[in-house]
Protein backbone atom coordinates (compact mmCIF):
# COMPACT_ATOMS: atom_id res chain seq x y z
CA UNK A 1 0.00 0.00 0.00
CA UNK A 2 1.01 3.44 -0.73
CA UNK A 3 1.62 5.85 1.89
CA UNK A 4 -1.16 8.17 0.65
CA UNK A 5 1.01 11.09 1.98
CA UNK A 6 4.08 10.48 0.09
CA UNK A 7 2.33 9.97 -3.22
CA UNK A 8 0.39 13.13 -2.72
CA UNK A 9 3.53 14.92 -2.14
CA UNK A 10 5.22 13.39 -5.30
CA UNK A 11 2.51 13.45 -7.61
CA UNK A 12 2.48 17.26 -6.46
CA UNK A 13 5.82 18.15 -7.14
CA UNK A 14 5.51 16.15 -10.09
CA UNK A 15 3.03 18.19 -11.74
CA UNK A 16 4.88 21.17 -10.81
CA UNK A 17 7.77 20.50 -12.46
CA UNK A 18 11.66 19.76 -12.14
CA UNK A 19 12.93 19.77 -8.62
CA UNK A 20 14.03 22.93 -7.21
CA UNK A 21 16.48 21.80 -4.06
CA UNK A 22 19.72 21.26 -5.99
CA UNK A 23 19.24 17.60 -6.84
CA UNK A 24 19.75 17.82 -10.87
CA UNK A 25 16.13 16.68 -13.10
CA UNK A 26 18.16 14.32 -14.78
CA UNK A 27 19.04 12.36 -11.29
CA UNK A 28 15.21 11.95 -10.52
CA UNK A 29 13.82 8.60 -10.60
CA UNK A 30 11.31 8.24 -13.24
CA UNK A 31 9.94 4.73 -14.91
CA UNK A 32 10.94 5.45 -18.10
CA UNK A 33 14.72 6.02 -17.13
CA UNK A 34 14.45 2.47 -15.44
CA UNK A 35 11.89 -0.64 -16.60
CA UNK A 36 12.85 -2.81 -13.44
CA UNK A 37 13.07 0.27 -11.03
CA UNK A 38 10.43 -0.56 -8.03
CA UNK A 39 7.69 2.01 -8.60
CA UNK A 40 7.20 2.25 -4.72
CA UNK A 41 10.30 3.11 -4.00
CA UNK A 42 10.76 5.33 -6.81
CA UNK A 43 8.16 7.76 -5.61
CA UNK A 44 10.19 8.03 -2.25
CA UNK A 45 13.73 7.31 -2.41
CA UNK A 46 15.52 10.11 -1.49
CA UNK A 47 11.99 12.12 -1.83
CA UNK A 48 12.75 13.49 -5.31
CA UNK A 49 10.01 14.66 -7.35
CA UNK A 50 9.85 13.08 -10.74
CA UNK A 51 10.76 15.81 -13.40
CA UNK A 52 7.66 15.63 -15.65
CA UNK A 53 4.58 15.28 -15.45
CA UNK A 54 4.38 12.38 -18.26
CA UNK A 55 6.91 10.49 -16.17
CA UNK A 56 4.21 10.45 -12.65
CA UNK A 57 1.53 8.90 -15.66
CA UNK A 58 3.65 6.46 -16.90
CA UNK A 59 4.74 5.64 -13.26
CA UNK A 60 0.88 6.04 -11.66
CA UNK A 61 -0.22 3.32 -14.63
CA UNK A 62 2.82 0.71 -13.81
CA UNK A 63 1.36 1.38 -9.83
CA UNK A 64 -1.84 0.48 -10.81
CA UNK A 65 -0.39 -3.21 -11.11
CA UNK A 66 1.08 -3.17 -8.15
CA UNK A 67 -1.68 -2.17 -5.45
CA UNK A 68 -2.32 1.21 -5.66
CA UNK A 69 -5.52 1.74 -4.47
CA UNK A 70 -7.05 5.43 -5.77
CA UNK A 71 -8.23 5.97 -2.66
CA UNK A 72 -4.53 6.55 -1.31
CA UNK A 73 -4.52 9.04 -4.00
CA UNK A 74 -5.40 12.85 -3.03
CA UNK A 75 -7.28 13.34 -6.31
CA UNK A 76 -7.46 17.00 -5.96
CA UNK A 77 -3.43 16.92 -6.69
CA UNK A 78 -3.31 13.81 -9.10
CA UNK A 79 -6.31 14.92 -11.37
CA UNK A 80 -4.26 16.46 -14.03
CA UNK A 81 -1.70 14.16 -14.18
CA UNK A 82 -4.16 10.87 -14.12
CA UNK A 83 -5.60 12.12 -17.03
CA UNK A 84 -2.42 13.48 -18.89
CA UNK A 85 -2.06 10.35 -21.52
CA UNK A 86 -2.11 6.86 -21.69
CA UNK A 87 -4.25 4.20 -19.92
CA UNK A 88 -5.05 3.82 -16.19
CA UNK A 89 -6.26 0.20 -15.41
CA UNK A 90 -7.27 -1.35 -11.90
CA UNK A 91 -8.89 -4.14 -11.11
CA UNK A 92 -11.46 -2.11 -8.73
CA UNK A 93 -12.84 0.83 -9.00
CA UNK A 94 -11.35 3.82 -10.28
CA UNK A 95 -12.38 7.25 -8.53
CA UNK A 96 -11.08 10.81 -9.34
CA UNK A 97 -13.19 13.70 -7.54
CA UNK A 98 -11.74 16.82 -8.73
CA UNK A 99 -11.79 18.74 -12.46
CA UNK A 100 -9.51 17.16 -15.08
CA UNK A 101 -7.48 18.25 -18.17
CA UNK A 102 -6.96 15.96 -20.80
CA UNK A 103 -3.67 16.42 -22.28
CA UNK A 104 -3.50 13.53 -24.43
CA UNK A 105 -5.63 10.86 -25.32
CA UNK A 106 -6.95 8.91 -22.24
CA UNK A 107 -8.34 5.13 -21.03
CA UNK A 108 -9.66 4.91 -17.39
CA UNK A 109 -10.60 1.28 -16.77
CA UNK A 110 -12.06 -0.47 -13.61
CA UNK A 111 -15.13 -2.34 -11.90
CA UNK A 112 -16.77 0.94 -11.74
CA UNK A 113 -15.12 4.01 -12.56
CA UNK A 114 -16.29 8.04 -11.08
CA UNK A 115 -15.31 11.33 -12.41
CA UNK A 116 -16.67 13.77 -9.50
CA UNK A 117 -15.67 16.94 -11.26
CA UNK A 118 -15.65 18.14 -15.04
CA UNK A 119 -13.27 16.95 -17.64
CA UNK A 120 -11.35 19.10 -20.52
CA UNK A 121 -9.08 19.22 -23.17
CA UNK A 122 -9.11 18.88 -26.87
CA UNK A 123 -8.10 14.59 -26.44
CA UNK A 124 -9.98 11.49 -26.41
CA UNK A 125 -11.68 10.21 -23.08
CA UNK A 126 -12.76 6.28 -23.05
CA UNK A 127 -14.53 5.45 -19.74
CA UNK A 128 -14.53 1.24 -19.16
CA UNK A 129 -16.51 0.57 -15.91
CA UNK A 130 -16.64 -3.15 -16.95
CA UNK A 131 -19.47 -4.76 -15.08
CA UNK A 132 -19.30 -1.41 -12.85
CA UNK A 133 -21.24 1.88 -13.05
CA UNK A 134 -19.83 4.76 -15.19
CA UNK A 135 -20.43 8.15 -13.34
CA UNK A 136 -19.46 11.21 -14.94
CA UNK A 137 -20.57 13.79 -12.20
CA UNK A 138 -19.66 16.97 -14.57
CA UNK A 139 -19.70 18.30 -17.55
CA UNK A 140 -17.55 17.01 -20.27
CA UNK A 141 -15.89 19.51 -22.76
CA UNK A 142 -17.64 22.31 -21.65
CA UNK A 143 -14.89 24.95 -21.49
CA UNK A 144 -12.40 22.85 -23.93
CA UNK A 145 -14.31 20.04 -26.47
CA UNK A 146 -12.98 16.71 -26.34
CA UNK A 147 -12.14 14.90 -29.68
CA UNK A 148 -14.25 12.09 -28.82
CA UNK A 149 -15.85 10.61 -25.98
CA UNK A 150 -16.75 6.56 -24.79
CA UNK A 151 -18.15 5.52 -21.89
CA UNK A 152 -19.46 1.93 -21.11
CA UNK A 153 -20.04 -0.57 -18.53
CA UNK A 154 -23.34 -2.34 -16.38
CA UNK A 155 -24.58 1.29 -16.14
CA UNK A 156 -23.76 5.00 -16.69
CA UNK A 157 -24.69 8.43 -15.65
CA UNK A 158 -23.51 11.01 -17.51
CA UNK A 159 -24.27 15.07 -17.45
CA UNK A 160 -23.50 17.09 -20.25
CA UNK A 161 -20.94 16.38 -22.92
CA UNK A 162 -19.25 18.43 -25.83
CA UNK A 163 -17.47 17.18 -28.55
CA UNK A 164 -15.89 17.56 -31.67
CA UNK A 165 -15.99 14.17 -32.47
CA UNK A 166 -17.81 10.70 -32.12
CA UNK A 167 -19.75 10.08 -28.78
CA UNK A 168 -21.09 6.28 -28.13
CA UNK A 169 -22.59 5.71 -25.03
CA UNK A 170 -23.00 1.43 -24.01
CA UNK A 171 -24.86 0.61 -20.98
CA UNK A 172 -26.09 -2.93 -20.56
CA UNK A 173 -28.37 -2.43 -17.39
CA UNK A 174 -28.89 1.20 -17.94
CA UNK A 175 -27.68 4.53 -18.73
CA UNK A 176 -29.20 8.21 -16.88
CA UNK A 177 -28.96 11.28 -18.88
CA UNK A 178 -29.26 14.39 -16.99
CA UNK A 179 -27.44 17.27 -19.92
CA UNK A 180 -27.36 17.62 -23.25
CA UNK A 181 -24.87 15.90 -25.87
CA UNK A 182 -23.19 17.53 -28.75
CA UNK A 183 -21.02 17.04 -31.05
CA UNK A 184 -19.86 19.16 -34.53
CA UNK A 185 -21.16 17.06 -37.18
CA UNK A 186 -20.17 13.75 -35.44
CA UNK A 187 -22.57 10.41 -34.69
CA UNK A 188 -24.12 10.08 -31.47
CA UNK A 189 -24.79 6.13 -30.52
CA UNK A 190 -26.32 4.94 -27.73
CA UNK A 191 -26.54 1.80 -26.45
CA UNK A 192 -28.78 1.36 -23.64
CA UNK A 193 -32.13 1.28 -21.86
CA UNK A 194 -32.01 4.99 -21.03
CA UNK A 195 -33.65 7.08 -18.09
CA UNK A 196 -33.91 10.91 -18.58
CA UNK A 197 -33.41 12.93 -15.38
CA UNK A 198 -33.56 16.33 -17.24
CA UNK A 199 -34.77 17.27 -20.68
CA UNK A 200 -31.57 16.40 -22.97
CA UNK A 201 -31.14 17.90 -26.10
CA UNK A 202 -28.77 15.79 -28.28
CA UNK A 203 -27.68 17.92 -31.28
CA UNK A 204 -24.69 16.88 -33.67
CA UNK A 205 -24.52 20.33 -35.21
CA UNK A 206 -25.53 21.08 -39.27
CA UNK A 207 -23.78 18.16 -40.56
CA UNK A 208 -24.30 14.43 -41.42
CA UNK A 209 -23.69 13.19 -37.75
CA UNK A 210 -25.90 11.04 -36.92
CA UNK A 211 -28.13 9.98 -33.58
CA UNK A 212 -29.04 6.24 -33.01
CA UNK A 213 -30.29 4.46 -30.26
CA UNK A 214 -28.92 0.98 -31.05
CA UNK A 215 -31.65 -2.14 -30.72
CA UNK A 216 -35.19 -2.66 -29.80
CA UNK A 217 -34.06 -2.57 -25.96
CA UNK A 218 -32.41 1.02 -26.45
CA UNK A 219 -35.64 2.78 -24.77
CA UNK A 220 -35.85 6.10 -23.26
CA UNK A 221 -38.47 6.60 -20.47
CA UNK A 222 -38.43 10.18 -17.92
CA UNK A 223 -40.86 12.90 -17.92
CA UNK A 224 -38.72 15.13 -19.34
CA UNK A 225 -38.64 16.70 -23.15
CA UNK A 226 -36.21 14.85 -25.33
CA UNK A 227 -34.50 17.08 -28.46
CA UNK A 228 -32.75 14.56 -31.29
CA UNK A 229 -31.26 17.09 -33.75
CA UNK A 230 -29.32 15.38 -36.94
CA UNK A 231 -28.68 18.02 -39.10
CA UNK A 232 -28.67 16.42 -42.43
CA UNK A 233 -27.56 13.00 -40.68
CA UNK A 234 -30.12 10.40 -40.03
CA UNK A 235 -31.57 9.38 -36.60
CA UNK A 236 -32.45 5.64 -36.37
CA UNK A 237 -34.35 4.95 -32.92
CA UNK A 238 -34.49 1.18 -32.12
CA UNK A 239 -36.01 1.07 -29.02
CA UNK A 240 -39.71 2.71 -27.66
CA UNK A 241 -39.68 6.40 -26.41
CA UNK A 242 -41.92 6.75 -23.11
CA UNK A 243 -43.11 3.27 -23.15
CA UNK A 244 -42.85 2.90 -19.00
CA UNK A 245 -42.97 6.81 -18.49
CA UNK A 246 -43.84 9.10 -20.78
CA UNK A 247 -42.22 11.83 -22.26
CA UNK A 248 -43.09 15.50 -22.03
CA UNK A 249 -42.25 16.16 -25.38
CA UNK A 250 -40.26 14.85 -28.11
CA UNK A 251 -38.49 16.85 -31.20
CA UNK A 252 -36.69 14.73 -33.85
CA UNK A 253 -35.18 16.56 -37.00
CA UNK A 254 -32.62 14.92 -39.32
CA UNK A 255 -32.65 13.73 -42.95
CA UNK A 256 -33.82 9.97 -42.74
CA UNK A 257 -35.74 9.62 -39.58
CA UNK A 258 -36.77 5.82 -38.40
CA UNK A 259 -39.11 6.05 -35.17
CA UNK A 260 -40.64 3.57 -33.25
CA UNK A 261 -43.75 4.03 -30.94
CA UNK A 262 -43.87 7.13 -28.87
CA UNK A 263 -45.35 8.27 -25.69
CA UNK A 264 -45.76 11.75 -24.35
CA UNK A 265 -47.99 12.76 -22.20
CA UNK A 266 -51.82 13.18 -23.57
CA UNK A 267 -50.02 11.88 -26.64
CA UNK A 268 -49.06 15.78 -27.37
CA UNK A 269 -45.89 17.66 -28.24
CA UNK A 270 -44.40 15.27 -30.58
CA UNK A 271 -42.91 16.80 -33.98
CA UNK A 272 -41.17 15.03 -36.81
CA UNK A 273 -38.74 16.78 -39.59
CA UNK A 274 -37.28 14.79 -41.94
CA UNK A 275 -35.44 16.50 -44.81
CA UNK A 276 -35.72 13.29 -46.82
CA UNK A 277 -37.59 9.89 -45.66
CA UNK A 278 -39.65 10.05 -42.64
CA UNK A 279 -40.62 6.12 -41.20
CA UNK A 280 -42.62 4.85 -38.71
CA UNK A 281 -41.25 1.40 -37.47
CA UNK A 282 -44.27 0.43 -35.07
CA UNK A 283 -47.50 0.90 -34.75
CA UNK A 284 -49.45 3.72 -32.86
CA UNK A 285 -52.37 5.56 -31.60
CA UNK A 286 -52.48 9.08 -30.71
CA UNK A 287 -55.06 11.23 -28.88
CA UNK A 288 -53.33 14.38 -29.93
CA UNK A 289 -53.22 16.15 -33.57
CA UNK A 290 -50.49 15.57 -35.52
CA UNK A 291 -47.91 16.78 -38.06
CA UNK A 292 -45.78 14.63 -39.73
CA UNK A 293 -43.69 16.31 -42.18
CA UNK A 294 -40.99 14.30 -44.78
CA UNK A 295 -39.25 16.10 -47.73
CA UNK A 296 -38.71 18.92 -44.99
CA UNK A 297 -36.36 20.70 -47.48
CA UNK A 298 -38.92 20.58 -50.33
CA UNK A 299 -36.45 18.98 -53.05
CA UNK A 300 -39.11 16.77 -54.01
CA UNK A 301 -36.77 13.66 -52.45
CA UNK A 302 -38.48 12.63 -49.31
CA UNK A 303 -41.40 10.05 -48.72
CA UNK A 304 -43.54 9.64 -45.37
CA UNK A 305 -43.36 5.73 -45.21
CA UNK A 306 -45.17 3.09 -42.83
CA UNK A 307 -43.68 -0.05 -43.14
CA UNK A 308 -45.95 -3.11 -44.02
CA UNK A 309 -48.49 -3.99 -40.76
CA UNK A 310 -48.29 -0.94 -39.32
CA UNK A 311 -51.10 0.75 -38.35
CA UNK A 312 -51.58 4.67 -37.60
CA UNK A 313 -54.72 5.43 -35.38
CA UNK A 314 -55.60 8.67 -34.72
CA UNK A 315 -58.26 8.78 -32.08
CA UNK A 316 -60.92 11.07 -33.59
CA UNK A 317 -58.16 14.23 -33.66
CA UNK A 318 -56.52 15.74 -37.11
CA UNK A 319 -53.82 14.08 -38.70
CA UNK A 320 -51.51 15.97 -41.22
CA UNK A 321 -48.78 14.39 -43.85
CA UNK A 322 -46.46 16.97 -45.67
CA UNK A 323 -44.10 14.85 -48.39
CA UNK A 324 -43.37 14.50 -51.78
CA UNK A 325 -44.75 11.05 -51.79
CA UNK A 326 -46.17 8.55 -49.55
CA UNK A 327 -45.71 4.85 -48.85
CA UNK A 328 -48.06 2.32 -47.12
CA UNK A 329 -46.33 -0.91 -47.83
CA UNK A 330 -48.41 -4.51 -47.51
CA UNK A 331 -51.02 -4.30 -44.94
CA UNK A 332 -50.21 -1.12 -43.01
CA UNK A 333 -52.88 1.30 -42.68
CA UNK A 334 -54.12 5.10 -41.83
CA UNK A 335 -57.45 5.59 -38.92
CA UNK A 336 -58.38 8.81 -37.96
CA UNK A 337 -61.92 8.01 -36.72
CA UNK A 338 -64.08 11.08 -36.97
CA UNK A 339 -60.78 12.94 -37.30
CA UNK A 340 -59.24 15.22 -40.89
CA UNK A 341 -56.31 13.52 -42.89
CA UNK A 342 -55.14 16.35 -44.92
CA UNK A 343 -52.36 14.80 -47.22
CA UNK A 344 -49.87 18.00 -48.27
CA UNK A 345 -47.99 17.26 -51.41
CA UNK A 346 -44.42 19.31 -50.47
CA UNK A 347 -42.44 21.26 -53.39
CA UNK A 348 -45.86 22.61 -55.70
CA UNK A 349 -46.17 18.61 -56.37
CA UNK A 350 -49.50 17.30 -57.78
CA UNK A 351 -51.61 14.94 -55.77
CA UNK A 352 -52.57 12.18 -57.63
CA UNK A 353 -55.40 9.57 -55.98
CA UNK A 354 -56.16 6.26 -57.54
CA UNK A 355 -53.60 7.13 -59.86
CA UNK A 356 -50.33 5.83 -61.29
CA UNK A 357 -47.32 6.60 -59.99
CA UNK A 358 -45.20 9.65 -62.00
CA UNK A 359 -43.02 12.43 -61.87
CA UNK A 360 -43.96 15.55 -60.04
CA UNK A 361 -46.32 13.87 -57.77
CA UNK A 362 -47.44 12.40 -54.74
CA UNK A 363 -49.52 9.52 -55.85
CA UNK A 364 -51.96 7.51 -53.18
CA UNK A 365 -52.42 3.89 -55.34
CA UNK A 366 -55.59 2.59 -55.05
CA UNK A 367 -54.73 -0.09 -52.74
CA UNK A 368 -53.91 2.66 -50.58
CA UNK A 369 -56.58 4.92 -50.62
CA UNK A 370 -58.51 1.61 -49.53
CA UNK A 371 -56.15 1.58 -46.39
CA UNK A 372 -57.26 5.24 -45.18
CA UNK A 373 -60.00 5.46 -43.21
CA UNK A 374 -62.19 8.48 -41.99
CA UNK A 375 -65.26 8.45 -40.43
CA UNK A 376 -67.08 11.99 -40.49
CA UNK A 377 -70.16 12.92 -38.67
CA UNK A 378 -72.41 14.99 -41.15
Amino acid sequence: MWPAAEVRAQASAAAAGPASSGAAAGSAPTAAADADLDPVASWTADRQPLPRAADAVALLADAASHGLEPSDCDAGVLATVVLAGGGITTTGALSIGENSTLLAGTTLTGNGVSLGGTVDGAFGLTVAACTGTATLGGAVGGSSPLTSFTVSGANASVRAVTTSGAQAITATSGAILSGNLTTAGSNVSITAPVTLASSVVVDTGSGAGTISLVGSTSTVNGAHALTLSAGTGDVALGGALGGITRLSALTVSGSNLSVPVVGTVGDANQSYTALNDLTLTQSRTLGSAATLTADADGNGAGSFVLPTGVALTMNNVALTIAAADLDLAGSSSISAGSGLVTLAASAGRNLALGGTPAAGQMTVSGSELQRITVFRAT
